[in-house]
């Protein structure tokens, strides 16, 4: 991954993609960062993981902004998760997520709200990076409210 991202910033450097450059290079020395860190090369999780860490602080901007009506700024940090998204997995849809949810209460035996923390642990696991954690915890309170 850290190859493509080095490949894409010589490629918006030469298509004078500005914020497409910023946001590469922000995600390049997030990498780097973690690297050294680490002491050791980062595997692909780890990698992706730090490119979600990336996209979910920029949606948490793009909301504060919002809360703040500073709406130029919310759409700049949109613009720049669209980029993120381009290296991340594609998201799973609302109904795979929903029937990963109800495999995984099945699979729980939950009954209730008590047992919400097993079904989001194995949800979580399952949809190895694909699911929002936000969207999941809501579908999951549904399912397990109507218990």
């Amino acid at each position: 991954m850290i190859n493509r991202i080095a490949d894409d910033i010589k490629q918006a450097m030469r298509s004078k993609d500005k914020a497409r450059l910023l946001v590469l290079r922000s995600l390049k020395t997030d990498l780097m960062n973690r690297k050294i860190e680490k002491r050791a090369e980062l595997s692909d999780e780890e990698a992706l993981e730090v490119v979600r860490k990336a996209a979910k602080s920029r949606e948490q901007a793009a909301e504060l902004y919002d809360k703040g009506e500073r709406p130029q700024l919310a759409a700049t940090e949109r613009a720049e998760i669209e980029i993120l998204r381009d290296y991340l997995p594609q998201a799973l849809s609302e109904q795979e997520l929903r029937e990963l949810v109800q495999a995984a209460v099945t699979e729980t035996g939950a009954s209730g709200m008590q047992d919400m923390g097993a079904v989001m642990s194995l949800v979580m696991e399952r949809s190895e990076g694909r699911a929002d954690g936000k969207s999941a915890s809501g579908i999951v309170r549904s399912i397990l409210m109507s218990k």
